[in-house]
């Protein structure tokens, strides 16, 4: 593997975790950071207010705990700046920094077939011409990309909002504002989404193990895991409308979010509405039932982007499509063989993913399989995920 060199498009958490154990692992690797500074979804223009993270999660690997941890902290949420600088000071400290390419965004990768080496077209900021790095075996996608912030302009204009999206995202909206004391927000959904409940889920012991177990039940059903999780206080449904029972338990609706308690009471206080969104208006939302909920602004936290698609794919000199393939293992692009989504490979959670993405990564350029062998093991994928989007985060797909 010491002829093999490995490209990684993105220095957020994942990225960075994948470099270090790729370092120790004695891969030669380089990151290419579109932004200024590591840290993805943490760094300045991308943490939106009130944006908080698990502390539970830290770098594998080299341990490398946040500064001051202790039984109790772990057990808190740290804000965006804390985990800024826990990303900062762990590039640092693990001599990646020369590593990493920053303001740096991959527009292009051009593979060669009979080489099995791709080459990337960057464009840098500040300079008038794109340059190709390479060759690489392979190429790891772990980007995600997003708007930046507008949230003071909407309170500064006491502007009311409308929050289109039940799930993840939709929550951290809410939270935002709230704990901005901004209260002109509105929430619109098809039907409330679960979430697991912090607390528990830090403290694990026997009801732990029983939802680790009930997990094992997806493979039959989507409601039987949904209640036993429920019963033994691991889900919560906010917003659910009826009566002593939960709205509905279709595990579909179920993304392995995470509220703390504080969260769920954000989300509580919030005025709500299930309905169909037909159209956008001069006034506001217009509901397929005749409804019009009055807005300024409509945010849509119905999913998110991360940069896939906006990557231009070159197989020989012809466009390759990626978007719908199926993927090899969960990660490689079997007709575009020197590309890997990292937020497909469903590994591991959290900073451990990179670890054992590493992992796999030097098993993958040893096994070198074919395309063939690619496609036809792709082909007897179970789930339809697709290459953009993490495994989690279909919607009702399996």
């Amino acid at each position: 593997m010491e002829s093999e060199k490995v490209a990684i498009v993105g220095a957020g958490w994942a990225g960075l975790q994948t470099l270090q154990s790729l370092k120790e692992l004695g891969v030669e690797a380089e990151v290419f950071e579109s932004r200024g500074s590591v840290g993805g979804t943490w760094t300045t223009d991308m943490s939106y207010h009130g944006l908080q993270k698990r502390n539970l999660m830290t770098f594998k690997g080299q341990a490398f705990p946040f500064k001051g941890m202790t039984e109790e902290s772990l057990r808190e949420k740290l804000d965006a700046g804390s985990v800024r600088e826990y990303l900062e000071s762990f590039a640092e400290k693990m001599e990646l920094k020369e590593m990493i390419h920053l303001n740096s965004r991959v527009k292009e990768i051009r593979y060669h077939s009979k080489s099995q080496k791709a080459y990337l077209l960057v464009e840098s900021d500040g300079a008038e011409v794109e340059v190709e790095k390479g060759p690489y075996r392979l190429v790891v996608f772990s980007s995600f990309a997003a708007k930046e912030d507008v949230m003071e302009e909407i309170i500064k204009k006491d502007l009311k909002v409308l929050v289109v999206g039940g799930g993840k995202s939709g929550c951290d909206m809410i939270c935002a504002f709230q704990k901005k004391g901004y209260k002109q927000l509105t929430w619109l959904f098809r039907a409330p989404y679960w979430f697991l409940r912090y607390a528990p889920v830090t403290t694990g012991g026997f009801k732990g193990f029983l939802f680790l177990c009930s997990l094992l039940l997806f493979l039959f059903s989507y409601q039987l895991p949904v209640v036993v999780a429920w019963l033994i206080g691991y889900l919560v449904l906010p917003k659910s409308e009826g009566g002593l029972l939960p709205q509905h338990f279709d595990g579909r609706r179920f993304h392995f979010g995470i509220l703390d308690d504080k969260q769920v009471a954000f989300v509580e206080q919030v005025a709500a509405k299930q309905g169909e969104p037909k159209e956008l208006t001069k006034e506001g939302m217009q509901l397929e039932s005749g409804e019009m909920l009055k807005c300024d602004v409509v945010i849509y936290a119905t999913g998110y982007e991360t940069g896939w698609g906006d990557l231009k794919l070159l197989k020989d000199g012809e466009v390759v499509d990626a978007g719908d393939v199926k993927l090899y293992h969960h990660a490689v692009v079997p007709n575009f063989p020197c590309l890997m989504s990292a937020s497909t490979a469903f590994f591991q959670f959290g900073p451990c993913r990179g670890l054992t993405t590493a992992q796999y990564i030097t098993w993958y350029l040893q096994a070198a399989p074919s395309e063939a062998e690619m496609i036809a093991t792709a082909q007897q994928n179970w789930s339809s995920q697709s290459a953009g989007k993490a495994l989690a985060a279909q919607g009702d797909d399996k």
